[in-house]
């Protein structure tokens, strides 16, 4: 029963899987043209418009908005999320979420150590950091994170597009932060956001082709 099971789902072909590809073209040329000069000299007008380092209750204020995106949140939710998939019986899908997070951070800090974009520097009250710019972990990470968690788990159909809403708008919220902060320049958020929902949208995707139904027992279930 558990291989015609395996051998049913095998067989499917992922749905709408177009609109994933191209959703995910469009995500890569606004990443790639981030990792040029981004939006060139108008990263610093609107940083200079926003930031709000010298500021100490919006300072502080923002500060509290990014732990959400902090990685202790990300891993937490990701451990979380795959133990909530292990009582719901979807075996296979439950070490997706900390699996995705993980390659989306190295493959972050690859391109990071590569690229050696400067961070912002000469605004009042902002703090030196000497980690390069582009993309942020801190924005990839998050967007990675609850993206792919709210596509796994809001499978009500009443609510999956609330749930994958919000997890777009808490996930994104740490790029906003990064500029209000003064620690990442405009155009490295929007890469983060880009880089951080294909990670994201592809592991998802990956997922179609794994059993899914508790009719499939996994692996290491004996």
């Amino acid at each position: 029963m558990y291989e015609s099971a395996y051998r049913v789902k095998q067989s499917s072909a992922p749905p709408r899987f177009w609109k994933f590809l191209v959703l995910v073209i469009v995500l890569a040329a606004i990443w790639v043209l981030m990792l040029g000069p981004g939006f060139g000299t108008a990263d610093r007008t609107i940083l200079e418009a926003v930031y709000i380092g010298h500021r100490p209750l919006l300072k502080f204020l923002a500060v509290q908005v990014g732990h959400f995106g902090a990685p202790e949140a990300t891993m937490v939710l990701t451990l979380g999320a795959g133990l909530l998939l292990v009582l719901q019986r979807r075996y296979w899908l439950a070490p997706v979420p900390a699996i995705a997070l993980l390659c989306g951070h190295g493959l972050a800090v690859l391109q990071r150590t590569l690229l050696g974009r400067p961070r912002p520097d000469g605004f009042d009250g902002l703090e030196s950091l000497s980690a390069p710019s582009l993309p942020p972990t801190r924005v990839v990470d998050p967007m990675n994170a609850y993206l792919l968690v709210g596509l796994l788990l809001a499978t009500n159909p009443r609510y999956r597009r609330l749930g994958i809403i919000a997890a777009l708008l808490i996930g994104g919220s740490n790029g906003v932060v990064r500029v209000l902060l003064g620690h990442h320049w405009p155009s490295d958020s929007v890469a983060g956001w880009a880089f951080g929902a294909i990670v994201a949208l592809t592991a998802y995707q990956v997922t179609k082709f794994l059993p899914t139904t508790a009719h499939v027992k996994p692996l290491w279930w004996k």
